[in-house]
C-alpha cells in the first residue's frame, strides 16, 4: 500500500511479514472503524494469503483478521460491498482448509467463522452452517449461540438453516441454541414454524423438564418458554411439568407460557407470583405484557411492596447475590428531597437476610435503598449505621455517578499549610489532609469545595471537614476500625445535600452484636459429608468431589471449627480429611478421576498444602506416591511446578529436575518461577556449578528486565520477590556472589534501582 496505506493495511502489511505477529499488529488498532474499499481489499488478499504456521498463531491469527468483518462501519461504507462479496468468497475458502485440518485446534475458529456467515447472510455459510450442526462441530461451544441467533433473520438462506436443523434436532449446546433463538424470534413477533414443534422436539423438551441437575435449569426455562409456541398433542403435558419444576425460574415461565395460551392456571399462578416479593416484578411484568394487568393483586401495587419487591429483585442479580433473599424488611422510610428533584420522594431503607442452609456459615443480612438508584453497598455495613449516614453515602455516591461530585486523594501537603495553621488554631492537632472534593454548581451548594482533614483533639483521632470556613467534626470511635476517608467524606457531603443537620448517635448503632457461627455444627455438618465417600457409590462422591461442593467451599471453615473444638491441630485435621478424599476418588471411573484430580480440583488445591505436612513428617515415599498419582493428570505448566516441587522435598532430585526442566520448556516466563533456582541448585549439588550459575543469572536478569517493562507497581513487588529468592540462591551457592553480582550488574535492592533508572 506504500506511503497511501491506511492504519489497518499496513498493520496488515507488518503482520503477514515473515517474522510478523498479525495478531500482536491488529490488536494495537483497538476500535478502529472500517469504512474504506481499500481497508476490505487489504482484509481480503490477508485472508486469501493466510499462512499455514503452527496451530497456536493460526488459530489467533484467524481470530483476529475475521473479527475485522463485525468492524465495518456500516452498510453504506464502501468497504461493506466488498467484504460481502469477495470477503465472504475468501472467507468460505479459509474456512474449507481449516476444516480440512480436522483438529480440535481450530474448533473455536471455525464456530467464529460460522457466526459471520449466519451475520451476513451468506448462502454458502449458511450451507456450511447447517453440515457443521450435523456433524457435531463443537457441539458445546458458546459461539452456537450466536451463530444461530441471527440464522432467524427473514433471509432464505437463514431460514433455511432453521428448517434443516428442525429434522434431525442436533445434540449438545447447538440444539439449546436453536431453541433460544427459535424463541426470541418468535417473542418479537417474527413469523417463523418452530424447530421444536414435532414429536422429536416435544421428547427434547421433555428431557431437559425432567433433568434434576440444578446447573441445567437454565435449559428448562428455554424449553418451557418454547411450549408458547408448540401447539401438537403432548404440549399441554409437558406445561403441567413445567408448573411442577422444582425451579422457580421454570415454574414462573410456565405460568407465562400457560397464560399466553389462555389457561386460567397460568393467570393464576403469575398472580400469586406477584404476591412473592422475589419474584413480584417478573409476575407483574408479564401480566402487563399479556394485557393482563386487572390480574395483578392490589396489594402487589402497594408502594412499600413494591420498594421490597425491586431490592429483592437486585439482589437476585447475577452481579449482586446471585440469588433471592430470604426476607426483606423496610427499617424506615422517608420522603427526601434527592438532589435534582423538585419534589420530595419517599425513601426506603430495606434489610435483607439470606439464612445460610448448609449449617457451615452465618446468616447474611445487610441494608440497602430505594427509592432512588436502588443499591446495596455489601461491605459497608450499613446495620451498623444510623439512618441518616446510609442515606448520605448514597446520596453522595450517586452524585459522584453522575460527575457532580469529585473526590481527590490529597498526597501534598504543603498546598494546604494555610488551612493547617488555622486548623491548629481551632484546638485540631497533628493536622493531615488526606481528600478534597468539588461540588458542581448545578447541586446549588454555598460550599462548593470541601476538605477533609485527618486530625485529633483532646488526644481523640477522627476527621474534621472543612468548608466555606464551616468545620464538621467525625470522631472516629463514632466509626467501625476499617472506615474508608472516602466515606467520612461521603457522609459530609450527603448529609449536607440533603439538609441533615441534626447529630447522630453513631456509637449506639456500633453496638450490633454479630451471630456466632456454631463450631460443632459445622464439624458435625461437614464429618456427615466426609462419612458419605466412604459409604456413597462412585456418582455420590462425584457430587461431593465437585469445584462448586460443600465440601471444598466449606474446608477452611471446619478446619477453623475443628481446631476450636478439639485437640486437633489444623494439620492433623486437614490431612485426615485430605486422606479420606484421597481414598474416595481412587474409587471413581477413570473419567471422574480426571476432574477429581484436576488442579483446580479440592485435592489439587490441597496438594502442596498436604506434601509440605508430609515433608515436616519426614514422610518422603507418601510424597513420591502422590506424585506418581497425579502426573497421568496435570500435562501442563502449572502441574509441572507442583510436581516438581513436591518431588523436590521428597529428596527426589532426579525426579524433580524432569518436571523443572518441563516447566522451563513449556513457560515462556521461566524466568520467574523460583522452580529455576531449585533446578539449579539441584545442578549444582551434581558439580554442574557453571551451568547452574548460567540458569540462576539468566532468571536474574530475566526478572529484572521484567520490572524494568512493568507498567504497574502491583507487578513491580510480584517481580521483585521473584528475583530476591534468585538472589539469595545465588548468595546460598556461590561463596564469590559478590563478585558475580558487580560483574553483572545485578542489584541488591531492584526496586530501589527501578526508582533510579526512572529518575534518571
Amino acid at each position: 500500500m506504500g506511503l497511501f496505506g491506511t492504519t489497518l493495511t499496513r498493520a496488515i502489511d507488518r503482520g503477514l511479514k515473515p517474522n510478523g505477529d498479525l495478531k500482536e499488529e491488529l490488536s494495537k488498532l483497538h476500535d478502529y472503524s472500517i469504512q474504506s474499499a481499500k481497508d476490505a481489499h487489504a482484509i481480503v488478499k490477508a485472508l486469501r494469503n493466510l499462512p499455514m504456521v503452527k496451530k497456536s498463531d493460526w488459530k489467533s491469527c484467524v481470530f483476529s483478521l475475521v473479527s475485522l468483518f463485525q468492524d465495518i462501519e456500516s452498510a453504506e461504507v464502501p468497504a461493506f460491498r466488498i467484504m460481502h462479496r469477495d470477503g465472504i468468497q475468501a472467507l468460505l475458502g479459509l474456512y474449507d482448509r481449516l476444516l480440512k485440518e480436522a483438529d480440535d485446534d481450530h474448533v473455536n475458529d471455525l464456530l467464529f467463522i460460522l457466526k459471520i456467515f449466519s451475520l451476513y447472510g451468506s448462502p454458502d455459510g449458511c450451507e456450511r452452517i447447517i453440515d457443521a450442526a450435523k456433524a457435531q462441530i463443537g457441539s458445546d461451544g458458546y459461539l452456537w449461540s450466536s451463530i444461530l441467533k441471527y440464522c432467524v433473520a427473514d433471509l432464505p438462506p437463514c431460514r433455511k438453516v432453521i428448517r434443516e436443523l428442525s429434522n434431525p434436532i442436533p445434540k449438545g449446546f447447538i440444539a439449546i441454541s436453536l431453541l433460544d433463538a427459535a424463541n426470541d424470534a418468535l417473542l418479537v413477533g417474527e413469523t417463523i414454524d418452530h424447530p421444536f414443534n414435532s414429536t422429536n422436539g416435544l421428547s427434547r423438551i421433555r428431557a431437559w423438564l425432567e433433568d434434576d441437575e440444578p446447573k441445567h435449569f437454565s435449559y428448562a426455562v428455554s424449553a418451557t418458554v418454547a411450549l408458547a409456541f408448540i401447539d401438537i398433542e403432548g404440549r399441554d403435558d409437558l406445561l403441567a411439568l413445567a408448573m411442577d419444576h422444582i425451579d422457580v425460574g421454570v415454574q414462573l415461565e410456565a405460568a407465562w407460557a400457560a397464560a399466553k395460551l389462555g389457561r386460567r392456571a397460568g393467570v393464576s399462578l403469575l398472580a400469586q407470583y406477584c404476591l412473592d416479593i422475589s419474584h413480584s416484578e417478573s409476575a407483574c411484568r408479564y401480566l402487563k405484557e399479556l394485557e393482563l394487568e386487572h390480574a395483578i393483586p392490589k396489594s402487589a401495587l402497594e408502594p412499600e411492596f413494591q420498594a421490597r419487591s425491586a431490592f429483592a429483585s437486585w439482589l437476585a442479580h447475577p452481579n449482586e447475590l446471585a440469588k433471592s433473599p430470604d426476607e426483606v424488611d423496610v427499617v424506615e422510610t422517608r420522603e427526601l428531597l434527592w438532589p435534582g428533584e423538585d419534589q420530595p420522594k419517599q425513601f426506603w431503607l430495606l434489610r435483607y437476610r439470606l439464612i445460610d442452609k448448609s449449617g457451615f456459615e452465618k446468616h447474611q443480612s445487610g441494608i440497602g435503598l430505594v427509592g432512588s438508584m436502588t443499591w446495596c453497598f455489601f461491605s459497608d455495613d450499613f446495620e451498623r449505621r444510623p439512618p441518616e449516614d446510609c442515606y448520605a453515602i448514597h446520596c453522595a455516591w450517586e452524585m459522584e455517578g453522575l460527575d457532580l461530585i469529585e473526590q481527590i486523594e490529597v498526597s501534598k501537603q504543603a498546598e494546604y499549610a494555610h488551612l493547617l495553621s488555622k486548623l491548629s488554631g481551632e484546638g485540631y492537632q497533628n493536622c493531615k489532609v488526606v481528600r478534597v472534593a468539588e461540588i458542581s454548581p448545578k447541586l446549588k451548594q454555598s460550599n462548593r469545595l470541601v476538605t477533609l482533614v485527618e486530625a485529633m483533639v483532646a488526644n481523640e483521632p477522627g476527621w474534621v471537614a472543612v468548608g466555606s470556613g464551616r468545620l464538621s467534626w467525625y470522631p472516629a470511635k463514632q466509626f467501625r476500625a476499617d472506615q474508608t476517608t472516602s466515606g467520612i467524606l461521603r457522609i459530609h457531603l450527603g448529609r449536607q445535600l440533603l439538609g441533615f443537620n441534626d447529630a447522630s448517635d453513631r456509637e449506639k448503632y456500633l453496638q450490633v452484636v454479630e451471630e456466632e457461627i456454631d463450631f460443632e455444627h459445622v464439624v458435625q455438618v461437614f464429618e456427615h459429608l466426609i462419612g458419605e465417600l466412604k459409604t456413597g457409590d462412585t456418582n455420590r462422591i462425584n457430587f461431593l468431589l465437585n469445584r462448586d461442593g460443600a465440601i471444598q467451599q466449606h474446608l477452611d471453615d471446619y478446619l477453623v471449627a475443628k481446631v476450636a473444638i478439639s485437640s486437633a491441630t489444623r494439620d492433623e485435621a486437614f490431612s485426615k480429611v485430605y486422606e479420606h478424599i484421597l481414598t474416595a476418588a481412587s474409587r471413581l471411573s477413570e473419567a471422574q478421576q480426571r476432574e477429581a484430580y484436576d488442579s483446580f480440583s479440592i485435592l489439587g488445591q490441597g496438594f502442596k498444602q498436604y506434601t509440605e505436612i508430609l515433608d515436616r513428617l519426614d514422610k518422603r515415599q507418601q510424597i513420591k506416591e502422590l506424585v506418581e498419582t497425579f502426573a497421568p493428570y496435570w500435562n501442563h505448566n502449572l502441574g509441572y511446578g507442583c510436581l516438581g516441587n513436591a518431588a523436590f522435598r521428597a529428596k527426589d532430585w532426579e525426579l524433580a529436575e524432569i518436571y523443572f526442566l518441563k516447566l522451563k520448556e513449556g513457560m515462556k516466563s521461566y524466568v520467574r518461577c523460583e522452580e529455576m533456582s531449585l533446578l539449579a541448585w539441584i545442578w549444582h549439588s551434581r558439580s554442574e556449578t557453571e551451568q547452574a550459575k548460567s540458569l540462576i543469572l539468566e532468571c536474574l536478569t530475566g526478572t529484572l528486565n521484567e520490572i524494568k517493562h512493568s507498567k504497574y507497581e502491583s507487578d513491580r513487588k510480584i517481580f521483585t520477590d521473584e528475583y530476591k529468592f534468585h538472589y539469595q540462591m545465588l548468595l546460598s551457592l556461590y561463596p564469590d556472589a559478590d563478585e558475580i553480582r558487580i560483574q553483572h550488574k545485578l542489584p541488591d535492592d531492584p526496586m530501589e534501582w527501578y526508582s533510579s533508572t526512572i529518575d534518571i
